[in-house]
């Protein structure tokens, strides 16, 4: 299969070379913004022009574009505002100059003021929560060129390919490594959060929420929306383009989970490849999950009544007894 890897990272140069160095389907890297202008999805920014251009420079080098996150889904004053949105428009702008391809944004004013300010490649963060082609069609009437979907409808197929058969120009990118629980209920009050966040842990009462949920229930890690490496195969033809989370995970979780995506295969725990706080404490061997995606793509969320995501847990933790 023919496609491209969008890739979060820190903002460091040596994780860049590594990330550029672990797989020929690295195509895109992405990484926070100037601190104090636009927050995003994580806490993680950069004080000067100056570093963003370095690793603008590593990229284009590599034959890769970099894509800078402004997908903060508040924060952003009203528009008679004006002093903010002058200077958002000019930090845009100067995004621009120093060469960066992409933004990520997830506030329908900041996609808007993108796309009227500059000629940078608009991204529609899965923040946006774009579940259907109606939602889709008004973000790319907004200006968006690439949409990423809401995590909710990963599995959920027929709606993606509606979704991308009814997109005039706009084309899809598929976030597929996200751990947060399938539906969680915190996700918009946590990325809300974030966007006020000046510290890092700054989302402690999030994060351990969902960490306690998962620990005390282990097989909602197989009811959550991640797509597996060798589950890509599935996607051809809707998308060649997948977006692996990276932003503040460590380099050697963040390479070994580029080339298992590369690769579209991966033998061990499938939390090797998805967040290193839980593959400690539990094991899901990740050739068992064969045969998942084919319920999860005709699953209608109702585990109460389902179960068969915590019995496919308890058979694969009892050949281990």
């Amino acid at each position: 299969m023919n496609y491209q890897l969008s890739v979060g990272f820190n903002g460091k140069k040596d994780t860049l070379l590594k990330i550029i160095n672990s797989s020929n389907k690295v195509g895109d890297v992405y990484t926070g913004g100037l601190s104090g202008k636009i927050y995003g999805g994580r806490f993680q920014y950069e004080d000067s022009y100056e570093k963003i251009k370095e690793n603008i420079e590593i990229c284009h080098k590599h034959g890769i574009t970099l894509s800078i996150t402004l997908n903060s889904p508040s924060g952003v004053p009203e528009k008679s505002d004006k002093i903010w949105w002058d200077d958002i428009a000019n930090y845009l702008c100067e995004l621009e100059s120093i060469g960066v391809d992409k933004v990520i944004c997830s506030h329908p004013f900041l996609i808007s003021l993108a796309k009227e300010k500059t000629n940078l490649i608009v991204v529609a963060s899965t923040i946006a929560e774009i579940s259907n082609v109606r939602s889709a069609l008004y973000y790319e009437e907004l200006g968006a060129d690439i949409i990423v979907p809401s995590v909710s409808i990963n599995h959920d197929l027929k709606e993606l390919i509606l979704m991308k058969d009814n997109l005039q120009h706009a084309t899809l990118k598929i976030l597929v490594n996200e751990v947060c629980l399938g539906n969680c209920p915190y996700r918009r009050f946590h990325h809300a959060h974030l966007s006020k966040a000046n510290h890092r842990n700054y989302d402690i009462d999030y994060t351990s929420s969902c960490t306690k949920k998962y620990l005390d229930n282990p097989y909602l890690f197989l009811t959550n929306n991640v797509i597996r490496p060798e589950d890509l195969k599935l996607y051809e033809g809707i998308c060649d383009n997948f977006k692996l989370v990276g932003r503040t995970i460590e380099d050697d979780i963040l390479v070994n989970m580029i080339k298992a995506y590369g690769n579209e295969y991966y033998d061990g725990n499938l939390l090797d490849i998805l967040d290193n706080r839980f593959q400690r404490v539990i094991n899901i061997p990740n050739n068992k999950l064969n045969e998942l995606i084919y319920k999860k793509m005709k699953c209608d969320k109702n585990c109460a009544k389902c179960g068969y995501c915590k019995d496919l847990y308890t058979t694969i933790q009892n050949e281990f007894v």
